[in-house]
């Protein structure tokens, strides 16, 4: 837990601010208290509040500050499974799975999908289904690709999904998620147009290739 979520926190068990605003700093909360704002009924530590406000506070964080801090909790087998990766590419790999933590240890749950090799995606690909609208937004996505040849970033791989969301009328969903439980061999993870640009087109390619 952050030390800034944590103290926010534990004012707010025994107080209130005048506007009941909920996240503040500790400057602000020192500039607004009052002992007539402190409630008389008992206080309730709630968990799963603490953990949404700590998960707002993550949230704030930019990518450089992001890896400075959540670094250390990252484990040594993640770390070693990840060294295949150049420092820059770490740093944007922990940046791409921010905002699904609530506490700064949950980043383990969401980096074997940047660790996989080609054969354990194989075997998790193994266990979804694709139907055939599925597979045809997929080869349009392999084919704008395989067009494709600057380096990817997120903003290429938003300009491919809406070129496909116009071509094919189909809302995000039917578009996204086919992508995603392709690309990633997973039905949930980091932020979508991140993972695909850190994956890379080779990479990318070599997936949808087996896949189709």
């Amino acid at each position: 837990f952050l030390p800034e979520a944590l103290f926010n926190y534990l004012v707010l068990l025994g107080w209130s601010p005048p506007d009941e605003r909920e996240i503040m700093t500790r400057e602000e909360i020192i500039s607004l208290f009052s002992l007539d704002r402190i409630s008389k009924s008992g206080a309730v530590f709630d968990i799963t509040k603490l953990k949404w406000m700590n998960g707002q506070y993550i949230r704030k964080f930019d990518e450089a500050q992001f890896y400075e801090i959540v670094l250390p909790y990252v484990s040594q087998e993640n770390l070693a499974g990840l060294s295949k990766y150049s420092p820059e590419k770490l740093a944007k790999i922990l940046f791409s799975v921010r905002d699904n933590l609530d506490i700064l240890s949950e980043i383990n749950n969401y980096l074997e999908v940047y660790i996989d090799n080609f054969e354990e995606y194989k075997k998790n690909i193994s266990e979804l289904n694709f139907s055939e609208q599925e597979l045809d937004v997929l080869q349009t996505f392999k084919s704008l690709l395989q067009d494709f040849s600057s380096v990817l970033d997120r903003t290429e791989i938003s300009n491919m999904i809406d070129s496909i969301l116009a071509s094919k009328g189909l809302g995000k969903g039917k578009v996204m998620k086919p992508v995603r439980f392709a690309c990633a061999g997973r039905k949930s993870g980091p932020d979508l147009f991140e993972f695909l640009s850190i994956l890379g087109k080779e990479t990318l390619l070599e997936r949808l290739e087996y896949l189709l």
